[in-house]
């Protein structure tokens, strides 16, 4: 009988494989399960959210500029969080695992904001695109003293290359026999019965 290991390494080739293939759903699923592995890793204990959250705040949300937004005099600002984040990363799994869809409104996250507005009244949504010469998260939206909807644009190709990149500095910091062993699928494979 024969066993295969699906490590952390397999899971960032298959993401590269599913991206050169245009298998979008199979590489934005499989992308959103390496930070919580990654962070399991890199602490073994505490919250899943929280080190979940904090990988991503860690390797990925540098990688973005800083979120846009127009103050109450209506100009332009640039402020200091960024635009795409570990929570609404988080709250992007969530929907795209538990849901299947990427809005992230209501239940599927405590979203990073400051508004005030009641979650009811909140509609975000990661919109996911293929463009090989664009990289930045950019965001539209509409905000009254009611409700805040917000749209959020990501490069796929990116974002699961970025989440590859941070999990292989997680194998290289921690030791790639820890991510082999502890976070690993074994299938065993039986004979062919004619």
């Amino acid at each position: 009988m024969k066993k295969t290991v699906l490590d952390i390494n397999v899971r960032i080739e298959e993401i590269r494989k599913a991206l050169k293939n245009r298998m979008y759903l199979s590489a934005i699923s499989l992308a959103l399960t390496v930070p919580d592995i990654c962070g399991r890793i890199e602490n073994t204990t505490g919250d899943a959210k929280e080190k979940y959250i904090q990988w991503i705040d860690k390797y990925v949300t540098p990688k973005y500029f800083p979120q846009p937004y127009i103050d109450e005099n209506d100009n332009f600002q640039q402020s200091e969080k960024r635009a795409f984040t570990g929570t609404r990363c988080y709250g992007l799994r969530c929907a795209v695992l538990h849901s299947g869809n990427e809005d992230l409104s209501r239940n599927h996250m405590d979203l990073d904001d400051e508004s005030g507005i009641s979650p009811a009244n909140k509609v975000y949504r990661i919109y996911l695109f293929d463009d090989p010469e664009h990289e930045i998260v950019y965001s539209t939206g509409s905000k009254t003293n009611e409700s805040v909807e917000i749209d959020f644009f990501l490069n796929i190709h990116k974002f699961c290359e970025r989440i590859c990149e941070g999990a292989k500095k997680t194998i290289e910091q921690f030791g790639e026999t820890d991510a082999i062993e502890k976070y690993s699928i074994e299938v065993l494979e039986y004979g062919r019965i004619l």
